[in-house]
This record gives C-alpha cells, sequence and structure tokens, in this order.
C-alpha cells in the first residue's frame, strides 16, 4: 500500500517535458489545425513558465551519480540515459539562449552538453573512453548542474523577438545554398532544433492540439537534418571522411517544407507578418 500511494505521488510529480515527451514524437491522433495555434512564444508570462518547466525537467533528468555509473558502465542502457541527459539538457540550452536577458547559455552546461554529445558520438569506439573519463574528472564542476538558477533575468519580448527573426533570415539564407561546408551544415542543424526545443514544452501541455502539431512540423524538419548529420558523422568516426571539410548537399524539400510552415513559426513568436517577404513570394 505505501509503494502504491509513492509510486502515485512521483507519477503526479513527473514534469509534463518528461512525461510527454515521447508522446509529442507521434502525430496528434486527432486532425488538427495549425491556424488555431496562438501567439504562445510572444508573451513574457508564457516564457518564464517555458523556462521554468525545462529547467524542471532537466533536474529531474539530470542525477550526477547515475550519470557518472553510466559513463563507468559504457551499456546500451547507460547510454541511452546519456543521451535523454542530452536531450533535455539541450531543451534547457535552447530556452537560456532565447529567453534570458543576454540570450546565452551559461558556459557550464554548454560545456558539459558538448562534451556529453562527445561522448554519445564515440560511444561504441574505444575513443569513448578517454572522454568519459575526461567528463568524470570533470565532475566537481558539472554536479551542481540541476540546482535551479535564480539570478536568471529574462529578455522582453522585443528582444526575443529580434532574436528570433535574426535565426529564421539565418536558416533562410542556409537552406537557399546548393551545399554548405560542414561548419554551415551544423549551425543550420543548431538553429532548427532550437526552434524545436522552444515548441517541445506548448506541446506537451497541449497534446493533440495545435500546440502539439506545430511541435511535430519543427520535430519532423529537424529529425531529417539530423540523421544527415549523424551519417557524416559515423562516416568521419569510421576514417571513411573528412569531417571538418565535408560538402553537404541540402535537399530543396527542406526549403520547401520550411517556407509552407514559416508563418506559423512567426505566429508563435509573436513577429510581423511581413517579415521575410522575399523568401515568401
Amino acid at each position: 500500500m505505501v509503494r502504491d500511494q509513492k509510486n502515485e505521488y512521483e507519477l503526479q510529480h513527473i514534469p509534463s517535458l518528461v512525461a510527454n515527451f515521447e508522446v509529442i514524437r507521434k502525430r496528434p491522433h486527432t486532425f488538427v489545425n495549425l491556424d488555431d495555434l496562438h501567439s504562445i512564444l510572444s508573451n513574457k508570462s508564457y516564457r518564464e513558465h517555458f523556462f521554468h518547466e525545462a529547467e524542471t525537467a532537466w533536474q529531474y533528468i539530470f542525477d550526477p551519480d547515475k550519470i557518472a555509473v553510466c559513463l563507468s558502465r559504457r551499456d546500451e542502457k547507460s547510454y541511452r540515459y546519456l543521451k535523454q541527459v542530452r536531450k533535455f539538457g539541450n531543451v534547457l540550452r535552447s530556452s537560456y539562449r532565447a529567453y534570458s536577458i543576454n540570450h546565452h547559455c551559461p558556459d557550464l552546461l554548454h560545456d558539459f552538453l558538448v562534451k556529453l554529445g562527445e561522448y554519445n558520438d564515440y560511444y561504441p569506439l574505444p575513443l569513448g573512453a578517454p572522454i568519459a573519463e575526461k567528463i568524470l574528472q570533470a565532475r566537481p564542476m558539472w554536479e551542481s548542474l540541476n540546482k535551479g538558477d535564480t539570478t536568471l533575468q529574462y529578455a522582453e519580448t522585443s528582444s526575443f523577438q529580434n532574436y528570433m527573426a535574426k535565426m529564421i533570415k539565418d536558416i533562410l539564407i542556409l537552406l537557399e545554398k546548393r551545399s554548405l561546408s560542414m561548419a554551415a551544415f551544423h549551425s543550420l542543424r543548431k538553429k532548427v532544433r532550437t526552434f524545436m526545443n522552444l515548441a517541445q514544452i506548448p506541446a506537451v501541455e497541449h497534446v493533440d492540439r495545435a500546440e502539439h502539431q506545430f511541435f511535430y512540423m519543427l520535430y519532423e524538419l529537424s529529425t531529417k537534418i539530423g540523421d544527415v548529420h549523424r551519417n557524416f558523422v559515423k562516416k568521419d568516426i569510421r576514417g571513411k571522411i573528412d569531417y571538418a571539410n565535408s560538402l553537404v548537399t541540402i535537399d530543396p524539400d527542406w526549403q520547401r517544407y520550411f517556407l509552407e510552415h514559416l508563418s506559423y513559426i512567426k505566429k508563435a513568436c509573436g513577429i510581423n507578418s511581413a517579415s521575410f517577404s522575399e523568401y515568401e513570394n
């Protein structure tokens, strides 16, 4: 009886992003009209709430002891947990960059996620072991990353909108190209993923509604771009290509897909509908 009560308590206190993380990665069960989408990110109070939810989910997932054990074990179950940690960390990092007054993620969080990403890339290979060891040695630096940020100052709406408008413009410019250097392609991937990450909290709080469909649209595009990037990383790890000097062919369908949904992205951010007209015509 006590165990059942504890499980029920834990279920009630699972952050919404954790509880519905996989749910929103499937299409809404019913038809959803994206015209019903509201300017969900243009309200400062909402942005503060979304940041809090991203931080709460990160704190729930981030367990320094478990991370240390998983880095030492190097088995498939441990690898899946570490990938999960990084996914939730990426949501928090995107939230910092979009919602904070200086549009900057704390260096300690960013550096930890970069190193964890390197480990995830090299996990199956011998090179994964020294990366894991470096992360473990730096534990005194990162083990407090699950503490709440009490000093964060939030950007005003105009600053947020300018930041997001520049990111949209950057994406549009990159998608126009037939091919990109690996550095530029990686930048494209990160910018698209930022929009996807910011859409996650509204989606998990409105499953099977327009916010869910909005996230799923961005998730599909991010996944397609991410799959191409992962293939390059795999080939580089196996010594088949020179990753840094590779050129990536840009699928024209990506540009068409982004332009088809650009009006909804602008609406979600509350960005002037006249912006980017040269790309939409």
